[in-house]
């Protein structure tokens, strides 16, 4: 996580909870820099995985209130 966190194309990196997701931020334009920090991260730190580069759904959660038929 250090490793990754000091890189920067990076914004912040995190850990899902105690992982195995490991995650950074960044912005469109420095994505392809994010991914290989990830690559290089993962190496450095002996870890067998894969780097993802996904956009964020940048929309909050909806909940509607079904009503339950009366009987």
């Amino acid at each position: 996580m250090a490793s990754l966190a000091e890189e920067s194309a990076v914004s912040g990196a995190g850990q899902s909870s105690w992982g195995p997701t490991a995650y950074g931020v960044t912005d469109a334009d420095r994505a392809d820099a994010a991914r290989e920090a990830g690559e290089r991260a993962l190496d450095a730190a002996g870890v067998d995985g894969r780097v993802r580069v996904v956009a964020g759904r940048n929309e909050g959660r909806r909940v509607e209130r079904v009503d339950r038929p009366k009987s």
